[in-house]
């Protein structure tokens, strides 16, 4: 037998002779969303597992906004279902870009982003956020990136975002010890030894003439912060597709 909560949104709407069909809809979503947002907020071990799969956080900025202020002060929740949620690149960012903070729903071993419509930039940002997460098991497609496994830096086309990309320090490291610039974005052929700068709470700066990028304490990777126009525009001029730098309007698919 279905329980009060599942025929809440029945009851509700049977309620009222009045409503079209899309606002039928509307409101179905709507309590759909807030009986989850409600787990979500009430930080409780029994809520350890949160599923918002199915409904459709992507086409509600809004939202996106209230599951990340919730995700920022909860610390017991272990796995977050947002399968089938139409996350397209720019709300999927908005989450990465909340969960990169360890402070950030610090517990959560699984990240489930299945069956959503983003691109292979947002695809990389997932990747960044297991970059930054080691311990995060992000559910992409049929394998997956689980924690521990070994992630080449970037997917597919090798899409640069910034504050996300990153590539493990051994694999930039030189002779002398210092550090180059990813082969990414300075070429392969080339290599560009970046400047060590200021060393903070939570990470070392590197610089040179094509980025910026902070080597975290946490976890050890090298993390793009800032990709110079110079070196947008040259990678930009070699190629013709998708989007090079998330956000940034630059065009083109890194080869």
């Amino acid at each position: 037998n279905p329980s009060p909560i599942d025929e809440w949104p029945t009851a509700m709407i049977a309620a009222s002779t009045k409503l079209t069909p899309a606002q039928e809809k509307d409101i179905r979503e709507r309590v759909s969303f807030e009986i989850v947002l409600r787990q979500l907020k009430g930080n409780h071990t029994s809520f350890a597992e949160i599923k918002f799969s199915g409904v459709p956080l992507g086409t509600h900025l809004a939202w996106v906004a209230e599951v990340c202020d919730a995700l920022s002060a909860n610390t017991t929740i272990l796995s977050l279902n947002l399968a089938d949620t139409q996350l397209g690149d720019s709300p999927l960012q908005k989450i990465v870009v909340a969960l990169a903070s360890g402070a950030c729903a610090p517990q959560l071993k699984t990240l489930d982003l299945r069956s959503n419509p983003f691109s292979l930039a947002g695809e990389t940002m997932a990747q960044g956020l297991r970059k930054l997460r080691p311990k995060l098991t992000v559910l992409l497609g049929d394998l997956g990136c689980e924690a521990g496994a070994e992630i080449d830096g970037f997917v597919h086309d090798k899409m640069l975002v910034e504050g996300l990309s990153a590539w493990g320090a051994e694999t930039l490291r030189l002779d002398d010890g210092g550090m180059r610039c990813p082969a990414e974005i300075s070429g392969p052929s080339a290599v560009v030894k970046m400047d060590k700068g200021f060393s903070g709470a939570n990470g070392t700066k590197y610089t040179c003439e094509l980025g910026e990028f902070e080597l975290t304490h946490v976890t050890g990777s090298m993390v793009l912060k800032k990709l110079l126009p110079e070196a947008a525009l040259r990678l930009a001029c070699k190629t013709n597709s998708a989007p090079l730098l998330a956000g940034q309007g630059y065009h083109g698919t890194l080869v």
